[in-house]
């Protein structure tokens, strides 16, 4: 009786923080190799095939052309060494705009709100006058109107700000803190009225050949297919660097481990008879790990776009949330059983135990034998 106990072998499942730390594992190595095979293999490829480069110039190209529209409509002003800077021309628009309500200078094109909403929209000058209340009250006087029939600057900020423009002379620090928080709290946000504005009726240049939406909507097509690029890219790379590591691997291990697996010890057996999982069953554990390792998807772009960009594709989200749902539930059924089985030992019925465990096993076979 104690010789037959002796060579008694126990299979239990491995521990359930030696599970979670195989995936962790496995997901990271996927991911690196995702991200890897997009930048050095897939977008070499793919970016000549659409002409992504030519695209960019195109793009940049038609984003000057934007520009050109609100230069040409006298919306907006640059000095020399600042052509297609937006930033410095909102800047230098800033100052032009301001050296006219102090009077620095008589020239009513420096107004630029009066020669869009006015000129342009053909909007009356109440119009005006009342995104001046809404986004400057502190700042214009609503008691009194100019010669051209708008509420003018309060004394107070013409005497602060005019130094700006005399030559020799500055602001006061004060006044500096003034200007600049009239420029960000009133002349950019009333600026921003104009950028929705023409967003959503268009602007045309003078002999009405191009418009805004024109060229936005060829920048739209631009970005759509760069995206696409991004989306398809990744979606390639995932399926490459997941049939090598959880398919490839683990087809031409004898024990058809995973690299993690090797790593930490554990091994994947068959309920019936202990063997290890044949061919078949490891490409039904590949294909399952397709689901489990898809929360990562979307983060395969991140080398080449900004982190915010990551989730604007919208079909690599969709994707990455469904997966991450799975893998919760696969966490769940994993440790509501007592054999730490998940969904995948569940369809290959199959469990995951210690490589010494199964040493063991082995070695009490191959000693009965004898």
């Amino acid at each position: 009786m104690n010789e037959t106990e002796k060579k008694k072998v126990y299979i239990f499942p491995t521990k359930s923080v030696r599970r979670i730390g195989a995936y962790l594992a496995d997901f990271l190595l996927m991911l690196i190799v995702g991200v890897l095979l997009l930048e050095s293999l897939v977008l070499q490829i793919y970016r000549p095939l659409i002409g992504y480069y030519s695209m960019l110039d195109e793009s940049s190209l038609i984003s000057q052309k934007e520009v050109d529209l609100c230069y040409d409509n006298k919306i907006l002003f640059y000095d020399s060494n600042e052509k297609y800077s937006f930033s410095k021309n909102l800047e230098t628009t800033g100052d032009k705009y301001v050296s006219y309500l102090v009077g620095a200078n008589n020239d009513s094109a420096n107004d630029v709100f009066n020669t869009f909403f006015v000129n342009i929209r053909k909007y009356d000058k109440k119009y005006l006058n009342d995104l001046y209340l809404s986004y400057g009250a502190d700042y214009f006087d609503s008691t009194s109107y100019k010669n051209d029939g708008y509420y003018p600057l309060k004394e107070t900020y013409i005497d602060q700000f005019k130094h700006k423009f005399i030559s020799g002379d500055e602001m006061s620090e004060s006044a500096k803190t003034q200007y600049s928080e009239f420029i960000s709290n009133v002349f950019l946000k009333i600026y921003s009225e104009i950028v929705s504005d023409i967003k959503t009726n268009n602007l045309y240049n003078e002999n009405k050949t191009t418009s805004f939406l024109t060229y936005e909507n060829r920048i739209k097509e631009i970005n759509s297919s760069i995206n696409n690029m991004y989306v398809y890219g990744s979606l390639i790379s995932f399926m490459l660097s997941t049939f090598i590591l959880y398919f490839f691997v683990p087809f031409i291990d004898k024990k058809g481990r995973t690299i993690s697996f090797i790593i930490l010890k554990i091994e994947r057996i068959r309920l019936d008879n202990y063997e290890y999982l044949n061919h078949r069953l490891v490409f039904s554990t590949y294909l399952i790990s397709l689901l489990t390792n898809a929360v990562g998807l979307m983060f395969i772009p991140l080398m080449s776009v900004e982190f915010a960009t990551l989730f604007s594709f919208t079909l690599l989200v969709i994707i990455s949330i469904v997966s991450l749902l799975f893998v919760l539930i696969d966490l769940i059924v994993l440790l509501s059983n007592s054999l730490k089985r998940g969904i995948s030992e569940f369809l290959t019925h199959s469990l995951v135990v210690d490589a010494l465990t199964m040493d063991n096993y082995y070695k009490e076979i191959e000693n009965a034998r004898e």
